[in-house]
């Protein structure tokens, strides 16, 4: 896998009655096999905020290891994708519940993210 480009949006909202504003979208555009595909992680931003609050030391280690390539939601769907080889035949993953969330975050290989990011093109 090759990581061609990441991005962590916070979502804005476009008509009056969307809730779009509570959302965050993780995307990495990556090569595999010479065949380009995105991967996009949609969750509620809450769910970053209440890590940071439990967490204060796992929000440290991703600023001080990755202050260079990015945010948390920068970064988060490449280590779900990194961590999860199944995810490569998925183009989106939704996550509506906490415990999902942190189950993701809590198996993040981080050396592995950096090993992929060190070979960006």
């Amino acid at each position: 896998m090759i990581v061609k480009h990441y991005q962590g949006i916070e979502l804005v909202k476009e008509r009056s009655n969307s809730p779009e504003e509570f959302f965050n979208l993780s995307q990495v555009t990556y090569e595999e096999k010479q065949v380009l595909k995105t991967f996009s992680v949609l969750y509620l931003r809450y769910f970053e905020e209440k890590l940071i609050e439990e967490k204060p030391d796992f929000q440290k280690s991703i600023i001080e290891d990755f202050s260079e390539k990015g945010t948390f939601k920068d970064l988060f769907a490449l280590t779900i994708l990194a961590n999860n080889g199944k995810f490569t035949t998925r183009k989106r993953l939704y996550i509506n519940d906490y415990d999902e969330f942190l189950a993701y975050v809590t198996e993040m290989n981080l050396k592995e993210v950096k090993m992929l990011l060190n070979h960006k093109v």
